[in-house]
């Protein structure tokens, strides 16, 4: 997981520390318009291996969650 402060801000999470293969990545990110309903999110799912370097855009005030499931 990860929050942000009062700036919006892109993150590149290294996912090296997965083992071999392919996970699906369960992303839950505040919505763009969190700034008027903090309620709103956003979730995408994404095949991700360990090669892989995640990008997240989150929104001012905002965070992520991730899930990683072996597929």
């Amino acid at each position: 997981g990860s929050i942000t402060g009062s700036k919006a801000r892109k993150i590149n999470i290294n996912l090296s520390f997965l083992d071999e293969g392919d996970y699906a990545a369960e992303i839950y990110t505040d919505a763009p318009d969190a700034v008027v309903d903090p309620n709103l999110l956003s979730k995408e799912t994404r095949t991700v291996k360990r090669t892989d370097i995640l990008v997240l855009n989150l929104v001012s005030g905002g965070g992520a969650a991730i899930q990683f499931r072996k597929k």
